[in-house]
C-alpha cells in the first residue's frame, strides 16, 4: 500500500493510529516495569527479613541463589542491598 496514493483523511487517520499504537505500547511497558519493580522490591524485603532470622553463617543467601533460575540469581544481591538502603514505606504507590 503506497501511502502517497491515500486520501488526506486516510493519511491523517493512519498517522493518528500509529501514534496511538506507540503510546499504548509505552504505557504497557511502563505498567509492566512498575509491576516488576514492586515484585522485586517485595522480594528484597522478604529476603532481608529471612536473613535477619537466619543463623549467622548458615549460608542463607548462597542457598537461595543456588536454588533460583539464572535470571533471578543475578539480581538477588542487588535487590537485598536496595531494600536495606530504603524502606518500602518511602516509595509511593503509582497512580492508576
Amino acid at each position: 500500500m503506497d501511502e502517497l496514493r491515500l486520501k488526506p483523511d486516510c493519511k491523517n487517520w493512519l498517522k493518528d493510529l500509529k501514534q496511538r499504537v506507540r503510546q499504548t505500547q509505552v504505557k504497557a511497558a511502563v505498567q509492566v516495569n512498575t509491576t516488576l519493580l514492586m515484585f522485586y522490591w517485595e522480594l528484597g524485603a522478604d529476603i532481608v527479613e529471612r536473613q535477619k532470622s537466619a543463623k549467622w553463617g548458615s549460608g542463607f543467601l548462597k542457598q537461595l541463589t543456588q536454588a533460583q533460575p539464572d535470571n533471578l540469581k543475578t539480581s538477588l544481591h542487588s535487590i537485598e542491598e536496595l531494600e536495606a538502603e530504603f524502606s518500602v514505606d518511602e516509595i509511593e504507590e503509582p497512580e492508576k
